[in-house]
């Protein structure tokens, strides 16, 4: 749509301007704003259709898009379990992840599980005063349960303001982790699907919490320039289809 307008704008003034038909039109006393004028209303209500669309079509079908290819990986690994690797432990839902600014310090999280709120490979970094480093825990993995984050295999490294460290090592233990899975929710969004408020909510809310939705706001303003790029092209060729 963004190139079919300012193209099919261009062929027709393109043609009224070939024919005369321009001349005609501006000796009968009609300007040329009014000639315009309905190719310029006839786009910004197409931009608004696309944002619609964009708002309220598209989510809801890559929401379904996501549900049946999920399904069908399901099915497939059920089919191949025998050939399946047996030293791949990540399941179809889980992602890799990235750095994450949680409310004690900073998580670097190698793998989520979104469907068994399972973190794998993770690190958290807890900052005390002037952003220094008190404390380090690593862990293979950490289960969400109903008493919080049980992680396994945990290392605590500890920081002493003169520059020594001391370690201690776990099996399994309770983390003092404040954040719950809703928290990791930035993982697992996808702005392709949700729309422009839902989208905008999302990011205002985990801003708050100190994330960084750099990336996200691209795609926000992407749901609403994207519309508005075929008007802007129109108005970039319609002088062009005006010349004599």
């Amino acid at each position: 749509a963004p190139l079919a307008l300012p193209l099919s704008a261009l062929l027709a003034l393109g043609i009224l301007s070939r024919n005369r038909e321009l001349v005609a039109i501006r000796a009968g006393g009609i300007s040329a704003r009014s000639v315009l004028a309905p190719i310029f209303i006839f786009a910004l209500l197409c931009a608004v259709g696309m944002f619609a669309v964009g708002e309220y079509l598209i989510p809801s079908s890559n929401q379904q898009l996501q549900i049946v290819y999920r399904q069908m990986r399901q099915h497939r690994y059920k089919l191949n379990t025998a050939l399946e690797d047996k030293k791949s432990t990540q399941s179809f839902n889980e992602i890799g992840v990235g750095w994450y600014r949680g409310a004690q310090g900073l998580y670097y999280i190698q793998g989520y599980d979104m469907d068994k709120n399972i973190m794998k490979n993770f690190s958290l970094i807890i900052l005390g005063k002037e952003f220094r480093m008190d404390k380090r825990l690593n862990a293979n993995r950490a289960v969400w349960s109903e008493d919080g984050w049980v992680g396994e295999n945990v290392v605590v490294r500890r920081f002493q303001p003169n520059g020594a460290m001391t370690t201690t090592t776990f099996e399994s233990m309770i983390l003092p982790i404040i954040e719950k899975p809703g928290d990791f929710s930035a993982f697992k969004a996808d702005p392709q699907r949700m729309g422009y408020f839902n989208l905008k909510k999302f990011i205002e809310r985990l801003e708050t919490k100190g994330s960084d939705m750099q990336e996200f706001r691209v795609d926000l303003w992407a749901k609403v320039s994207y519309p508005l790029a075929g008007f802007i092209l129109l108005v970039l060729t319609v002088p062009m289809g005006l010349r004599e």
